[in-house]
């Protein structure tokens, strides 16, 4: 018997024509969202209580300031974390580094394994440490806007590059406030607020493969207002066949403080990828076709007084995704596209108290998220009818609503400081559980030194992919329950001079993992909660910094994983082809008046096989190196850049079968005015 599940009217757009700018049609026009009349969320923050005793700042506002990184503007308020965020790379580093995309930028961050399907932003699977691309939470000034349908949408956010402040990595589920979905961590993409000032950036990029991309923003302030606003395109007729790709953003974001009132902000945006899809989904069919229409909007309010300091948010996020398994003409037995609609929906409430005991904060989130689809979910009673796809009518769908609410404890002594946290965490599928952790960190026992060690637990729900997808090869299962890990890690840092350093070592335990499995007698894949994982890792990273010289950045970075799974007759589809080596060197230097380069370096040494599909052999990941150089040509307040990706053309792939460009060219201007 099959399931009926009454699903909620579907959010609607008016209708976009073909084209590759159609999205930005809806700007200024009125958009039905369900019962929310606006839009919602962004990031804001004001002083800590006063300046009063600056070593008790909120945890919230705990940033690790690498001697590397130069921080400006503000700190993440909407954050409630165990554990300090990383700064990854500050604006200036983005600006100089030879890419154009946040997807090819954070393939050079340590842990971060990035396997593409496609590079200049098309698509990609995000991991870190070892997890598997679902068990990341993606934020933007804070807010958590993960994909519940699957891992693979996580990067359809609206990104407008010239314009992020910095990016940030938050390990383990310490960022409590991402909800039940930072499994393994989170990263967060802050963007920039002009303060008594105003700046208009234009950048035009042109290179191989018919490859176009323009962007153009504006930053400015004005009293207690700031605004920022930004729209991009990028495309190009592809690297090999059916590679073609059209993506195209607009961003936005406002804000207004005053000291009584304290900080409103607002943020908007829309993001459109068109693709082809060659072998992205399967080897069997290389004219597979996608397209992926996003909106994210959130708005938020925050006021600190006396010793206290509340903070609420209001977001949603709307993903549409057309996927074509025949991209021109189909077979008689093909019964159609698929198409799915998500819709998210949260809220967050903080409220925190500092005493001589520290700071205790108390938080509450809700978060609703629900699914109209043609094959992923339970049958609806009534189906649901959408113009937007060709007046699709959805027969399928599923609703489900999370709650939490959260109780942390910062307490300070003689250069100590403690975390404490507790959350009990609900849905209506699988009912409460809780879970906690601890945080000791040391500044004192070592001069320049920082020790820290941390301890904790967390669970991550399963998609809708998990749970309800269906193909010829893959099969979900409605019977999933949510996986769970035990962390614990141990790190220090030195900073001396320019000079910084930091080993950790770290361990986690997962049990009732979600993988794809299936036995080696078997044609299909299906989701299962089979795994038991333990890992053992350490991270090593090591930069110099210097403020004047020829080198303006230097930094090496090693990671090392080892996964020992439990016996089982079962093949792994994800959790096995981990990054079991990986090595990143960015090197920033000056040439000569003016000119200067950037290079990054890495080498992946990805463990597990893959099937060779002409021989039916089982052959070893290979090893890669990959290699990005941009040689700057800065005058005044105009940029001229060339840019070369995989400077040496390796022939690597991530996912087997996709191979990746070859060397490809750009060469761009920047102007600021």
């Amino acid at each position: 018997m099959e399931h009926k599940t009454q699903a909620k009217s579907p959010l609607r757009f008016k209708r976009w024509t073909n084209k590759s700018y159609s999205i930005f049609r809806t700007i200024g026009k009125t958009i039905t969202i369900g019962t929310l009349a606006s839009a919602m969320l962004a990031i804001s923050s004001v002083d800590v209580f006063g300046q009063q005793n600056q070593q008790h700042s909120f945890a919230t506002d705990s940033i690790n300031k690498m001697a590397e990184v130069d921080v400006e503007g503000e700190k993440s308020a909407m954050m409630l974390p165990l554990l300090d965020a990383t700064i990854v790379f500050s604006a200036q580093e983005i600006q100089r580094a030879g890419v154009q995309n946040l997807q090819d930028l954070l393939q050079f961050v340590n842990g971060l394994d990035l396997k593409t399907r496609g590079n200049e932003g098309v698509q990609a699977d995000i991991s870190y440490r070892g997890s598997t691309f679902d068990q990341i939470a993606i934020l933007i000034n804070g807010i958590n806007f993960t994909d519940p349908q699957t891992g693979h949408h996580n990067l359809n956010i609206p990104i407008i590059f010239s314009e992020i402040e910095r990016i940030e990595i938050l390990r383990g589920p310490g960022a409590w406030s991402a909800g039940n979905i930072a499994f393994a961590g989170a990263i967060n993409i802050i963007y920039k607020e002009k303060k008594n000032n105003k700046q208009t950036q234009c950048k035009l990029v042109a290179g191989d493969h018919n490859y176009i991309n323009g962007e153009i923003s504006t930053n400015l302030s004005w009293n207690k207002f700031h605004i920022l606003a930004g729209l991009n395109h990028s495309q190009s007729t592809g690297y090999i066949e059916n590679t073609d790709f059209k993506i195209s953003n607009f961003y936005t974001l406002a804000g207004y403080r005053d000291p009584k009132l304290g900080a409103i902000n607002f943020q908007f945006g829309l993001s459109s990828k068109d693709f082809g899809a060659n072998s992205f989904y399967t080897i069997k069919y290389k004219e597979q076709y996608e397209e992926t229409r996003s909106l994210i909007t959130s708005l938020s309010h925050e006021k600190s007084w006396h010793n206290w300091r509340s903070s609420a948010s209001l977001y949603f996020r709307q993903h549409r995704d057309m996927f074509q398994l025949f991209r021109n003409s189909a077979p008689t037995w093909y019964t159609g596209h698929n198409y799915h609609v998500t819709n998210t929906l949260g809220a967050n409430v903080q409220l925190s108290k500092k005493s001589k005991w520290g700071i205790t904060t108390a938080s509450i989130d809700y978060r609703d998220e629900s699914i109209l689809s043609s094959n992923l979910g339970e049958l609806l009673e009534t189906p649901q009818y959408d113009q937007l796809y060709c007046d699709t009518v959805f027969k399928k769908g599923k609703n489900r609503t999370h709650f939490s609410g959260a109780l942390t404890h910062k307490y300070f002594y003689k250069g100590n400081t403690i975390t404490l946290g507790i959350m009990e965490s609900g849905n209506n599928d699988y009912g409460f559980k809780t879970y906690g952790g601890i945080n000791f960190e040391n500044r004192s026992w070592i001069k320049n030194g920082i020790v820290n060690f941390f301890i904790n637990n967390s669970y991550r729900l399963p998609t809708f992919t998990d749970l309800y997808y269906s193909s010829p090869s893959q099969t979900g299962n409605p019977d999933l329950k949510p996986e769970q890990s035990l962390n614990t890690e141990f790190s220090y840092r030195h900073i001396y001079k320019a000079f910084t350093m930091e080993v950790a070592l770290f361990y986690k335990y997962g049990f009732q993992l979600i993988d794809w499995v299936k036995l080696p007698t078997e044609e299909k894949w299906h989701s299962e909660n089979l795994q038991n994982i333990a890992t053992i890792g350490t991270d090593i990273q090591f930069s110099y910094k210097p403020k004047n010289g020829f080198i303006n950045k230097f930094s090496i970075n090693y990671t090392f994983l080892d996964m020992q799974q439990m016996e089982s007759h079962y093949l792994s589809l994800y959790v096995s082809d981990y990054l079991k080596n990986q090595v990143n060197i960015h090197l920033d230097h000056d040439i000569y008046k003016g000119f200067s380069a950037n290079w990054l370096l890495s080498f992946y040494d990805r463990n597990g096989t893959y099937l060779d599909k002409i021989t039916l052999e089982e052959h070893p990941y290979p090893s890669y190196f990959v290699c990005n150089l941009k040689i700057n040509y800065q005058r005044n307040n105009y940029q001229i850049f060339m840019e070369v990706a995989n400077l040496f053309n390796q022939e690597y792939f991530d996912y087997p079968h996709i191979i990746s460009p070859g060397r490809w060219l750009k060469m761009g201007i920047l102007i600021k005015l």
